[in-house]
């Protein structure tokens, strides 16, 4: 008997060919999604976030879990109006489906999700640089003659200031550079500045 249907799957094998046996065993989900996979900048930024918590394999399993949820539901709202067979192959897939803009939508829903949990993470680490007293005044590091907008960290012995069109982050005493980022082009108004209190961020108001 198990000779019958051993042959009978192999003979439904060599008829179907490869990319049909292939598209009857993957889960329509996993199909659709890679017949429209994520943006590199959404995939990287997931990349990023799984690796934070290798540490933590409770909390990783839980992330993956929780985003396989969420592409689950970005392939079957996507695909609403264009229904999916078990046999559609990826190829076909991409061809059948129309809103495609769906996809957009779902992705900045995904960013937007990914984000707040590396910023969660950030927030979650010891200070850039951890807080002590500072004895008497410190001297700022020179950094031009049109520098403005200063923020402190409540909580690191980090400030941000802007030089120019660009945001410097400099550890105090000393001055040492951190980091340095472009400021927005506003034409309209000046971006609101902040630091958090472990400064692991900047915090533009736009």
């Amino acid at each position: 008997m198990l000779l019958r249907h051993a042959a009978a799957i192999l003979l439904c094998a060599q008829l179907m060919g490869c990319d049909q046996l292939s598209a009857l065993t993957t889960p329509v989900t996993e199909k659709v999604n890679s017949a429209f996979p994520l943006p590199d900048a959404l995939q990287v930024a997931h990349k990023s976030l799984r690796q934070s918590l290798a540490d933590n394999p409770a909390a990783l399993q839980e992330t993956d879990d929780q985003f396989g949820k969420l592409m689950n539901v970005r392939a079957l709202s996507c695909t609403a109006t264009s229904p999916i067979g078990r046999l559609d192959t990826v190829a076909a897939i991409r061809r059948k489906v129309r809103d495609t803009d769906c996809f957009g939508r779902q992705d900045a829903e995904l960013d937007q999700w990914v984000s707040l949990r590396r910023l969660v993470l950030l927030h979650a680490k010891p200070p850039l640089s951890p807080w002590v007293e500072l004895s008497g005044k410190v001297p700022m590091p020179h950094l031009g003659d049109n520098s403005s907008m200063i923020a402190s960290a409540s909580a690191s012995n980090v400030i941000v200031v802007r030089s120019g069109q660009r945001f410097n982050v400099l550890e105090i005493p000393g001055g040492r550079q951190l980091q340095s980022i472009p400021v927005p082009d506003l034409s309209y108004r000046p971006p609101q500045l902040g630091l958090p209190p472990v400064s692991r961020t900047v915090c533009l108001a736009l």
